[in-house]
């Protein structure tokens, strides 16, 4: 209250966000039941690692596509940005929270971004197509072993 006995603006502007009125779960800390199976549906291992896994097909694909020449060349490079896209989003997905102690994940993202690069350096004419093509997939068999050992 204030001195003259009216209500403060910021109670009248604000009340409505209250926990109290016809939505009790607008800002409650605990979701329903429902829409935490829904999460975690949503959320499967299994579901994120075939997603992921998706990404790194379709990345490769369009790599070949672009590296080797193909008349398609603005569908492989959308389908390259998509890719790199999904396996960026679907891989801290999978992590939840990056663990900072740990420095193999740091590690993925120097791999995934040589090879968002990749095609620029074999159409600048950097590197032969040959030799990127080989880069990328010592670098995606890099990141599939960081991945999976999780070494350091």
């Amino acid at each position: 209250m204030t001195p003259t006995g009216t209500p403060p603006r910021t109670t009248a502007l604000f009340s409505r966000f209250s926990s109290n009125d016809a939505n009790p779960n607008f800002l409650d800390s605990k979701p329903d039941a429902e829409k935490l199976q829904q999460l975690n549906y949503i959320m499967d291992p299994i579901i994120l690692k075939t997603l992921h896994l998706a990404g790194v097909i379709g990345l490769f694909t369009s790599l070949g596509a672009t590296l080797l020449g193909s008349s398609g060349k603005k569908g492989a490079s959308m389908l390259h940005g998509i890719s790199l896209v999904l396996i960026l989003l679907v891989g801290f997905a999978m992590l939840k929270k990056p663990p900072m102690g740990q420095y193999w994940w740091m590690i993925k993202l120097g791999l995934w971004l040589f090879l968002g690069v990749a095609p620029v350096l074999a159409k600048r004419k950097v590197l032969p197509g040959s030799i990127v093509l080989g880069l990328s997939i010592a670098a995606a068999v890099t990141a599939a072993w960081l991945g999976l050992a999780k070494p350091f």
